[in-house]
């Protein structure tokens, strides 16, 4: 049964694929003709461990040009995650408590390592919470514009929020 180089080609590429251990229990599978094989990958290899690559013809792989994101794909995108975390938060069943009236001491170098780290926590509690403060208040703000843009009883909404 004569195989190609096409096909040998395929066979050695396709050997460098399997483990260590797979490729050994496939030589011992060969008995005797472990030998001859030896020879033959060793003499393929000295040939080819001087061999230039970079001008060897052949069909190059296409490289994928990236897909451009559309900004309705974006928003699309980012509306999804936004009710994603909405449906997240709603489930969680735990109060959110927004700390933001704390004591600070004048000095530190009489704190404790486990007192800084307290007070740093409760720093990053009020960080939070400002920043929640901040997001609704926008929401709110938003409303109102919205309102003020539709109703008939404000000449010009941008003026009156300035």
């Amino acid at each position: 049964m004569a195989v190609s180089k096409a096909e040998t080609v395929k066979y050695i590429k396709a050997i460098g694929t399997f483990e260590e251990g797979e490729v050994v229990e496939g030589l011992q599978l060969m008995g005797e003709d472990v030998e001859n094989i030896g020879q033959l990958v060793k003499k393929i290899h000295t040939k080819l461990s001087g061999v230039n690559t970079d001008k060897i013809k052949g069909k190059k792989k296409q490289q994928k040009k990236p897909q451009r994101v559309t900004d309705e794909q974006k928003f699309q995108a980012m509306i999804a995650k936004m009710k994603l975390n909405l449906e997240k938060y709603e489930a969680d069943a735990n109060i959110d408590n927004w700390e933001i009236d704390f004591p600070t001491p004048s000095y530190y170098g009489n704190k404790t390592f486990e007192e800084l780290k307290e007070i740093c926590g409760m720093l990053v509690k009020v960080a939070d919470a400002a920043e929640k403060t901040k997001l609704l208040s926008r929401l709110e703000r938003g409303r109102m514009y919205e309102f003020m843009k539709i109703s008939a009883r404000f000449d010009s909404w941008a003026a009156t929020c300035e």
